[in-house]
């Protein structure tokens, strides 16, 4: 049990004589290693998601990495060990979006069209992986953003996107807000 999920049963529960159960329902992730290091792979989070590559990113050292990562604070914790992986050569490309206390507030979605040729590039030409871990309305801005990107270059920019997903160059891992 976590010291988190504890701290909640016994906060929740300590007036309590008598013992309550409490359950907790949890799922496996889709994040896993893919079977073809050879492609780049482009890792998209917002907040705490980027928590979810980070093992992934020390696991693996054959990929190409690519990180664009949103958050609101450029002195994250999170922004420091993300540069720590960039100073081992861990990850090859980290592209920060800070949407609080700067002068221009930027969001990962803007980071990916600012990016749009490259990303397209990698994903088209070199079969990159793109891999979202995200909340569910930032992943409806970041397919948004894709498919932008991807207008004048494919005739179909929907069904370009619909087929990295059935390839499995699109693989999200999404969470809920309340």
């Amino acid at each position: 049990m976590t010291s988190f999920i504890k701290r909640l049963y016994t906060e929740s529960f300590s007036e309590h004589k008598e013992k309550k159960e409490l359950r907790v329902f949890t799922r496996l992730g889709v994040m896993k290693v893919p079977n073809n290091l050879e492609s780049p792979l482009i890792l998209i989070a917002t907040g705490i998601g980027i928590l979810r590559f980070k093992g992934l990113i020390e696991e693996i050292s054959e990929s190409t990495i690519y990180v664009y990562y949103g958050c609101k604070d450029k002195n994250s914790i999170l922004v420091h060990e993300l540069n720590e992986l960039v100073k081992k050569k861990m990850i090859d490309t980290l592209e920060l979006a800070i949407s609080q206390n700067v002068e221009y507030k930027k969001h990962v979605q803007d980071i990916i069209r600012e990016h749009k040729e490259e990303l397209y590039y990698i994903i088209k030409k070199k079969k990159g992986i793109v891999m979202v871990c995200t909340n569910f309305a930032a992943e409806k801005n970041i397919k948004e953003a894709f498919i932008d990107s991807f207008n004048g270059k494919e005739s179909d920019p929907y069904k370009f996107f619909d087929e990295m997903k059935a390839n499995k160059q699109y693989i999200k891992e999404l969470w809920n807000i309340s």
